[in-house]
């Protein structure tokens, strides 16, 4: 069967910006970018700020900030690169929204326990440091130190039979957070930046958007309080692997002064796709190690960000 509309689909804003703006780098209009690198360009950070509607619509990502930490050391045993991401994480986070003391932090890790690319969420719940229990019944004894903060792990639909974002709207509504901090996997458009980035953003996040199975967002205007959302690519659509392939056999040709067009190509990867084929979402083998170090990435950063005065190397012993 033909796939005559198929769809590469990506959650990184700064991969919408790549296939908008092209191979000429053109400037996008209504979006700036701003890139840093640190440690010997062993770590990159973009930031990618949609203005205005103009933006919004070119990208199709709603406007606010996109903070992109990029390195290929994020899947690798290393730790000390590990623990100067989790700053910058912790950093940038700060900058989106600083958490005063007296404030409360809601942690939702979306996303399914059982399927290993699909639990980086509750996975970083499991190493949170949770605290609000303690300020309401031992309010006199905890640390100063510490921010008030709870965590939740909503489950999927499929095994709760429930829209996560009404489960999350029902808590914040109850419990009353100032903020709201989102974690979930998501799905790359180019494979080398799987398990090696780490996005966020103050725009919220639509549970499984880039997967193809949209869920309602979960953002401000959704549930009532500031969202932030951290994700990090863990699968790629092989509908994207089969147009990298194309791509590839197309430079190819160039160098050999020959090519292909758009609607040659468009035609080549209809050829090489089936329905069932286009529906597959393909992750690394190694997924279940990465995702460990990713998760202790992202859960330092966030200790860090919502307890004043607890370093890294606290929160080991804490937990």
């Amino acid at each position: 069967m033909k796939i005559d509309n198929y769809k590469i689909q990506t959650d990184l804003a700064i991969e919408s910006r790549e296939m908008v703006s092209g191979e000429e780098n053109i400037e996008v209009k209504g979006v700036s970018v701003k890139i840093e690198e640190k440690e010997n360009k062993k770590i990159k950070i973009t930031r990618v700020n949609i203005i205005d509607e103009q933006g919004s619509e070119s990208m199709g990502k709603p406007i606010g900030n996109y903070i992109t930490v990029e390195s290929d050391l994020i899947k690798e045993n290393e730790t000390d690169i590990h623990k100067k991401i989790s700053k910058i994480i912790s950093n940038e986070l700060k900058q989106l929204f600083d958490i005063k003391k007296d404030k409360k932090v809601f942690i939702v890790g979306l996303g399914n326990w059982n399927v290993t690319a699909d639990s980086l969420g509750p996975k970083v719940i499991s190493k949170t440091i949770v605290t609000k229990h303690l300020f309401e019944y031992m309010e006199e004894e905890i640390s100063k130190t510490f921010g008030c903060v709870s965590a939740f792990v909503p489950g999927v639909m499929g095994i709760t039979g429930m829209e996560t974002s009404e489960v999350v709207k029902g808590i914040v509504e109850k419990t009353k957070p100032d903020l709201l901090i989102v974690i979930d996997s998501l799905a790359a458009r180019n494979v080398t930046r799987v398990n090696s980035t780490i996005q966020i953003t103050d725009t919220g996040i639509h549970p499984g958007s880039g997967v193809g199975n949209k869920r309602k967002e979960i953002s401000k205007q959704t549930v009532g309080v500031q969202v932030i959302a951290i994700g990090v690519p863990t699968v790629v659509n092989a509908v994207t692997i089969v147009s990298d392939v194309v791509d590839n056999i197309n430079t190819l040709l160039k160098n050999a002064n020959k090519s292909i067009s758009e609607e040659q190509k468009h035609s080549i990867t209809n050829q090489l796709l089936s329905e069932d084929f286009q529906n597959l979402c393909v992750t690394p083998k190694e997924e279940d190690i990465v995702i460990k170090r990713v998760r202790n990435i992202i859960a330092d950063a966030l200790n860090v960000y919502v307890h004043h005065g607890v370093s890294i190397e606290d929160v080991r012993e804490y937990l």
